[in-house]
C-alpha cells in the first residue's frame, strides 16, 4: 500500500517540483530583463542628458552671439546719432527747425535729445510751436537732455 501511494505521489513531487523551478525560473527571467529594462532607460536618459547639455551649450553660444551683435548696433546707432546732431548743429537754426518739424517725432527727439542744449534751444525756438511743446514733453519723458 505504501508502494502505491508512493507511486502515485512520486509523480505529483516532479510535476510540482518542476512547476517550482519554472516558476524560480520565469521569476529569475523577469527581473534580469526589468534589470536590462533598466539599463536601457538609463542609457537613454545618460544619451538625452548629454543632447540637453549640447542643446544649452549652443544655445549659450547663439546668445552671446546676438548679444554681441546687438551691442554693436547700439553702437553704430549712437555714432550715427552723434554725427547727425553735429550736422544739425552746423546748420542755421531756422533750417534746422524745417528739417526738425518733416521728421518723425521720435527721430526729432533723438536727434534734439543728442544736440547740446544751447543748440537744441535754438532750434526748438524755430520750431513750430504746439510741435516744439509735444517734442519737448517727450524729451522730458525721455529723460536724456544733457
Amino acid at each position: 500500500m505504501l508502494l502505491l501511494i508512493a507511486c502515485v505521489l512520486t509523480p505529483i513531487y516532479f510535476v510540482v517540483d518542476a512547476q517550482q523551478q519554472e516558476a524560480a525560473s520565469a521569476d529569475t527571467k523577469d527581473k534580469q530583463t526589468a534589470d536590462n529594462q533598466s539599463s536601457l532607460e538609463e542609457e537613454r536618459l545618460k544619451i538625452l542628458k548629454g543632447d540637453i547639455k549640447k542643446e544649452i551649450e549652443r544655445y549659450d553660444a547663439l546668445k552671446l552671439e546676438v548679444e554681441k551683435a546687438l551691442k554693436e548696433l547700439d553702437i553704430k546707432k549712437t555714432e550715427s546719432l552723434q554725427r547727425l546732431a553735429k550736422i544739425f548743429e552746423a546748420m542755421q537754426a531756422e533750417d534746422a527747425a524745417r528739417r526738425i518739424e518733416k521728421l518723425d517725432k521720435e527721430s526729432a527727439v533723438a536727434i534734439l535729445s543728442t544736440l547740446k542744449p544751447k543748440s537744441a534751444g535754438k532750434i526748438l525756438s524755430q520750431v513750430d510751436p504746439s510741435l516744439a511743446a509735444e517734442l519737448s514733453e517727450k524729451i522730458l519723458i525721455r529723460g536724456k537732455v544733457k
